[in-house]
C-alpha cells in the first residue's frame, strides 16, 4: 500500500491488506478502501519447510546445468495423474515419455545436454559443491557459444571446464583426480584445459596456495595438527621465486610435510606421502633437498 492507503478516511485506523480476498480494509470500523488488489504472497500457510515445499506451485529456479535451463517439463515416471490415481493408458503414457525425450533437443542442444551431463557426473563422482558445477556449466556454455566444442572430446571438455571451475572456485583438486574421474588422461586434460584458458579469453584462473595442497595431504595421511601447522608455516617463510616456479606444487607440499614431521619426530615413509601425493620419491627428496639449501631452518619446540 501507499502512504495515503495506511489510514482510514473514516475513523482515521490503520488500515490492513487481507490476502485471502486482495482487500484493503478498515479492521475498526470495516471500510473497504479498495478490492481486486493483486496480492503476491500465498494464500496457505505452511508449517514446515517440507509442507511449504509440498504447496508450492511454482518450478524450480533456473540453472545452468541443464540444457533448457530447467524450463521445460517432464512427464514423471510414476504411472498415475495428479490425484494418485493410476492411469489406465500405460503404453500410451509410456510412447509419449520416450518421443518428449526424443523431440525436446535439436542438433545443437543434444551436444550441449551431453556436455552438461558429463559436467553433472565428473561432480557427483568428485564430490563436488553446486557451485563448481554451476560454474562449470557456465564455461561450457560460453565455449559452445563461441563454436569451440565442435568435433572435440566430450569427457575432455567437460574435465576441462570442471578442472577450470575448481580452480576458480578454490577448490583443491588435482588433474590427475580429475582425469581419474572423467577416464581420460592427465596429459589430455591439460591439453583441453590449455585450449579453454586460451580460446575463452577473460577468465582469470587463481593459482592454488600451497598451503591448501599441504592440508590436503595431511589430512589424507591424518598426520598430528602441529606437524601440519609447522609446514604450513614453513611454505608461509618460503619467498624465494627461483625455488617455487616451475616446480610441482604437490612435491613441495610433500617435501614440507616431511621436514616437519622430522622436527617433531613423527616418522612418516617417503613411500607413503609419495602415494598420496601422486609424486615419485625421487621428487621429494629433490625438493627436500632445495629447501634445506636454500633455508636455514630452525624451530624452538615448547
Amino acid at each position: 500500500m501507499s502512504e495515503g492507503e495506511e489510514i482510514c478516511p473514516k475513523c482515521g485506523n490503520m488500515l490492513i491488506l487481507e490476502p485471502k480476498i486482495g482487500e484493503v480494509i478498515c479492521p475498526k470500523c470495516g471500510y473497504v478502501l479498495s478490492r481486486k488488489r493483486v496480492v503476491h504472497t500465498p494464500e496457505w500457510k505452511a508449517i514446515d519447510p517440507e509442507d511449504k515445499l509440498k504447496r508450492s506451485r511454482v518450478g524450480p529456479p533456473i540453472t545452468l546445468l541443464k540444457h533448457d535451463l530447467g524450463l521445460s517439463t517432464d512427464i514423471g515416471d510414476k504411472n498415475i495423474d495428479f490425484q494418485g490415481v493410476p492411469l489406465q493408458e500405460r503404453e500410451n503414457i509410456v510412447r509419449m515419455r520416450m518421443w518428449q525425450n526424443r523431440l525436446r533437443t535439436s542438433g545443437k542442444e543434444k551436444s550441449i545436454a551431453s556436455l552438461l551431463s558429463k559436467v553433472n557426473e565428473f561432480s557427483t563422482i568428485l564430490h563436488l559443491p553446486q557451485t563448481v558445477a554451476e560454474t562449470a556449466s557456465y564455461i561450457i556454455w560460453r565455449a559452445v557459444k563461441k563454436g569451440l566444442t565442435t568435433k572435440r572430446s566430450t569427457s575432455g571438455l567437460a574435465a576441462a571446464a570442471v578442472y577450470m571451475a575448481c580452480r576458480k572456485c578454490d577448490i583443491n583438486r588435482s588433474m590427475k583426480e580429475i582425469a581419474k574421474a572423467a577416464g581420460i588422461r592427465a596429459k589430455t586434460l591439460g591439453t583441453y584445459y590449455r585450449y579453454l584458458v586460451r580460446e575463452i579469453g577473460g577468465v582469470k584462473i587463481p593459482l592454488t596456495p600451497l598451503e591448501k595442497h599441504i592440508t590436503k595431504i595431511s589430512n589424507k595421511l591424518k598426520i598430528s595438527t602441529k606437524v601440519t601447522r609447522l609446514a604450513v608455516t614453513m611454505a608461509k617463510s618460503m619467498k624465494d621465486p627461483d625455488l617455487i616456479s616451475g616446480r610441482q606444487p604437490s612435491g613441495l607440499a610433500a617435501a614440507f610435510i616431511y621436514i616437519a614431521a622430522s622436527f617433531y619426530d613423527e616418522p612418516i615413509l617417503q613411500r607413503e606421502i609419495a602415494s598420496v601425493a601422486g609424486v615419485t620419491e625421487v621428487t621429494i627428496r629433490k625438493r627436500c633437498r632445495e629447501i634445506l639449501e636454500s633455508y636455514n631452518i630452525s624451530i624452538k619446540l615448547r
